[in-house]
């Protein structure tokens, strides 16, 4: 299901990336809301389809990629995975956002593992 991660970031081009650096509050990103003055860091609306919703989740994951490069909250994704459901209400979206994020993980690990081979 994953596409191969450099072409998959090159056809989804993150929404984050309309920002400019200085505005990038959390809340720009499609899955994060204030909600009556608490921030809700996973707030998703899973559609019922299965394929729908990992394609969802895969955008999230590149939305969250893109704003962690620009910005200064390397924690933002520890509090947006342990705001995610347990395992029993989980749906799509979040396969689809953990499954992305893995993947960027085993890709840039083997970039780096190439560079020290080198």
């Amino acid at each position: 299901m994953i596409t191969f991660i450099p072409q998959l970031a090159q056809v989804i081009r993150p929404n984050v990336l309309d920002y400019p650096a200085e505005d990038l509050e959390p809340t720009v990103l499609p899955f994060i809301r204030d909600v009556k003055g608490k921030r809700r860091f996973w707030d998703v609306s899973p559609t019922g389809d299965y394929d729908t919703d990992w394609h969802i989740g895969e955008r999230y994951a590149l939305e969250l990629l893109a704003y962690l490069a620009r910005s200064q909250f390397p924690f933002l994704f520890t509090w947006v995975v342990m705001a995610m459901p347990g395992e029993e209400d989980r749906s799509g979206i979040e396969a689809g956002f953990l499954g992305t994020i893995g993947a960027w993980l085993e890709w840039i690990g083997r970039e780096a593992l190439k560079e020290t081979d080198a």
